[in-house]
This record gives structure tokens, sequence and C-alpha cells, in this order.
């Protein structure tokens, strides 16, 4: 089937409604990130914009920022397609990429506040050192890892840290980061991974 506009593409990917409260929230995790048109998220500005548009789309999304485990589900599965856990070796550089890049957008979604709400303070740190992790480990392979990639690592760390309300925030290199939704360069970068080491420190 062919579609002459970019609203028939949306209309076909839709989910029948009455089957939405029946998938649970580990299938609609999967569902969602195999979503067709999840890769729009990257024609905007940045991918968090993106993501913010492409989430208000598709139903499936919807659906799951209602469950009460859409937090512990979306980071399980973070978890379980970690990179660094895979032997990449065999990949080929376009498998390689699509991996990273839809990686990338899953740590944006879990960063949503409507996702990120339903963790309690200690899953909150774990998503936090494990962002933190991640950028330490995508540091060492720029050949996998692009610019995106630490970017979504960073802004998901600085989601989770911002709303630690008692986490002292050094100077308005966070807040900007936020705000801006993108790494400047690595000199702000290494700014941003003192204030996350900072912070969880004082957790």
């Amino acid at each position: 089937m062919s579609f002459e506009t970019h609203q028939q593409k949306i209309d076909a990917c839709r989910i029948p409604d009455n089957l939405l409260p029946l998938l649970s929230t580990e299938e609609l995790v999967e569902i969602c990130m195999e979503y067709p048109l999840l890769i729009d998220a990257y024609a905007y500005n940045n991918i968090v914009e993106g993501m913010q548009q492409v989430t208000s789309t598709f139903n499936g999304f919807q659906e799951l920022f209602k469950r009460k485990d859409n937090c512990i589900c979306l980071f399980d599965y973070l978890k379980s397609n970690d990179l660094r856990q895979e032997n990449t070796f065999g990949l080929d550089e376009i498998n390689l990429a699509k991996k990273t890049i839809y990686y990338a957008l899953a740590e944006v979604l879990l960063s949503f506040d409507r996702i990120i709400q339903n963790a309690d303070d200690d899953q909150k740190k774990h998503i936090a050192l494990f962002s933190c992790d991640l950028i330490e480990s995508q540091e060492q392979k720029p050949s996998v890892y692009g610019l995106s990639s630490i970017g979504a690592s960073a802004y998901l760390a600085g989601s989770v840290i911002a709303k630690k309300k008692s986490v002292t925030r050094a100077g308005n290199v966070l807040s900007d980061f936020l705000i801006r939704k993108m790494i400047l360069n690595n000199e702000e970068l290494q700014e941003l991974k003192d204030v996350y080491k900072n912070s969880i420190n004082n957790w």
C-alpha cells in the first residue's frame, strides 16, 4: 500500500483502541520502539523535540504514558538492549548505527516527565548512575557512538538529577542544557559530568 501523505502513514500505524488495554506495558514498550515513524524524531532541531512530536501522534505512546509501570518497563528495555552487553563485531555499520540511533530515542523517552514521574527515589538514582556510566562508555568509542547518543544519555541523566530537589546545581550549566536540549561542545559535557557526579554523590 502506498501513502500520499504523512498523516496517512500515521493513521495506518494506529493501534485499534480496543486492543490497547490488552497489551502489557512490556509489549507496549516494544511496539513503541518499533514504531515505523519513530525515526522522524531526527527531523527536528533536536531529538528531544522530535520525540515530543512523534509521541503525540501515535496512540501507542499515549497509552504507554498512562501506565504506572512505564518507567520500570522502559528502563528494563534499556538494560536489555544495552549495546555494551552485545557482541557488535559482526554488525555492519548501518545496523550498528540503527541500534545506537534507536537506543538514544529510548533514553529520551525515559526522560519524559510522564515516564520518570513513576520512578521512586532509588530508581531515579539507579537511572542516573546507569546514564552516567553510558556516557563514559560512549566517550571511549566515538566511532560507534555519535554526539546524539552521548547527548541522549546526558539528557536522561540531567532530567533525572534535576528532579532531585535537594541537589544543588553548579551554576547554570545543567538548567541551560536542559532548556537547549543539546550539548554544545566537549567542555560543556565535562562540566555536566562533574555536576552529575557531585549530585549523585550527594543524593
